[in-house]
């Protein structure tokens, strides 16, 4: 994961949260409007909106960091297997 990708997570993250922050304060200060609950549902909406993307982007950096993690897997093995044959030639001179 790139630190571009970690940003963009904690933007998300950020965003939803404030949106949440303020549905819940314009609900408290305004739940006797006529409009309340159209704007309630929209706002909702929204919300769910910026948490859909936000598991989106969570489901893709675990992705990658996956991918990240068998790449240096492979390549830590192989440099093991090197090891180990390099060992194996020194000891049996």
């Amino acid at each position: 994961m790139t630190s571009l990708d970690t940003e963009y997570f904690v933007a998300l993250h950020k965003q939803a949260h404030d949106l949440h922050k303020k549905l819940s304060m314009a609900f408290d200060d305004h739940h006797d409007s006529p409009d309340i609950d159209r704007w309630y549902s929209a706002c909702e909406k929204a919300y769910a909106r910026i948490v859909r993307r936000t598991n989106l982007a969570m489901h893709y950096f675990r992705k990658e960091e996956e991918r990240h993690n068998a790449v240096l897997n492979n390549d830590f093995n192989k440099l093991l297997d090197a090891f180990s044959s390099q060992h194996y030639k020194h000891n049996s001179l």
